[in-house]
């Protein structure tokens, strides 16, 4: 999905109305749910990574502030 064509702007539409429908505390969700959608538009193997750095970034951080 190139960022220049118009499933991608109905993509950021569609992101875009869902966000602002969702609570502020929900919101993050969300956005990591937009990013693992447009991860899989572009490729599956993309989705891996997004999901090991998500895991990665999550338990870091929790060992970090515990």
């Amino acid at each position: 999905m190139a960022f220049v064509s118009l499933s991608f702007l109905l993509f950021v539409v569609v992101s875009a109305l869902v966000y602002f429908a969702v609570p502020l505390k929900h919101r993050w969700a969300v956005l990591l749910i937009a990013s693992y959608v447009y991860f899989w538009f572009n490729s599956e193997w993309l989705v891996l990574i997004l999901f090991a750095t998500t895991l990665i970034t999550f338990f870091d951080a929790k060992a970090i502030f515990s």
